[in-house]
């Protein structure tokens, strides 16, 4: 049964999934849909080709690079991403990066 809603309402996907990330003690799905849709923006095009968001959990958004090099790149732009996030986001939801590389397939 849905919280507010009549049973026969349809309800919009994503307000299921906010809902029961809440009740997990989960990150909002919304901030990390967002940090994944403009990780371009957030970066620039250089670092996404070679990084990429793989999740957000208790405020870190980890990020997966293609080569240990880029590990360096983005620790030494840690704050710069996060200030980005943020303003893309509007949230302050993500508190730190877990950098780890993980090679395209």
């Amino acid at each position: 049964m849905s919280r507010g809603r009549p049973d026969d309402q349809p309800r919009l996907v994503v307000e299921g999934l906010t809902e029961v990330s809440a009740e997990l003690g989960l990150s909002d799905p919304r901030v990390l849909a967002t940090v994944v849709g403009d990780w371009a923006s957030i970066v620039g095009d250089q670092i996404a080709a070679h990084a990429r968001p793989r999740g957000l959990r208790d405020g870190q958004l980890t990020v997966a690079v293609d080569q240990p090099g880029w590990v360096t790149e983005l620790r030494y732009r840690h704050e710069g991403v996060l200030a980005a996030v943020r303003e893309a986001t509007g949230s302050d939801a993500v508190r730190s990066l877990r950098i780890v590389v993980n090679p395209a397939p």
